[in-house]
C-alpha cells in the first residue's frame, strides 16, 4: 500500500491543471506556478466571502445561504489541491529533517485549525432551520480570520512547497 503510493510520488509524470481530475492515485509533481495559483484562488475565496457580506448586510437569506454555500465549496476545492498537490511534496522535501518535519507538521496543523474556523461561521449559514442567518458581524469575523488563514500559508507554507523546486543543500 505504502510502495503504491510512494510510486505515485516518484512518477515524473505532468500533473493535470483541473483540481477536478485530481484522485488520491494521480501522480504528482513540483508545479512551480501551484503557490501562485492558491494565492489566487483565496483571492477568489475573499471575493465570495465580500458578496456574503454585502449579502448579509441587506438580510437576504438565500442570498446569504448561497454565498455561504459557494465559500465553503471554495473552501474545500482548496482543502483538497492542498492535500493532493502541496502538502506531500513538502512532506517529501522534509522526510529527513525531523525539526523541519516537526515545524511543517505543526503550520499545517495551525492552517488546518484556522481554516476550520472559517468553515465553522460559514457552515452556520447552512444548518437548516437557520439556513441564511449569518449577521454582519459573522461574515467581518469570517473575513479575519481568511485573512489570517491565508497570510499564514503564504508565510509559513508555501515558500516550503517553493522549497522543493530547489536542489537540495548537502
Amino acid at each position: 500500500m505504502f510502495i503504491d503510493a510512494r510510486a505515485t510520488v516518484d512518477s515524473s509524470t505532468q500533473p493535470p491543471q483541473n483540481s477536478e481530475a485530481l484522485s488520491w492515485s494521480t501522480p504528482i509533481a513540483y508545479e512551480p506556478d501551484l503557490p501562485d495559483r492558491l494565492v489566487l484562488a483565496h483571492r477568489e475565496l475573499t471575493v465570495t466571502l465580500e458578496l456574503l457580506a454585502e449579502a448579509a448586510g441587506l438580510s437576504v437569506a438565500s442570498a446569504v445561504a448561497d454565498a455561504a454555500r459557494s465559500c465553503v465549496q471554495q473552501m474545500h476545492a482548496l482543502h483538497r489541491l492542498e492535500a493532493m498537490r502541496l502538502y506531500p511534496l513538502i512532506a517529501r522535501r522534509q522526510d529527513l529533517d525531523v525539526a523541519g518535519m516537526s515545524a511543517f507538521t505543526r503550520a499545517r496543523l495551525e492552517a488546518a485549525g484556522m481554516g476550520r474556523r472559517v468553515l465553522r461561521v460559514l457552515e452556520s449559514a447552512l444548518e437548516p432551520g437557520a439556513e441564511g442567518a449569518l449577521g454582519a458581524a459573522d461574515v467581518r469575523f469570517a473575513m479575519v480570520l481568511l485573512q489570517r488563514y491565508v497570510q499564514d500559508k503564504e508565510a509559513r507554507l508555501y515558500p516550503l512547497y517553493r522549497a522543493v523546486g530547489e536542489p537540495r543543500s548537502t
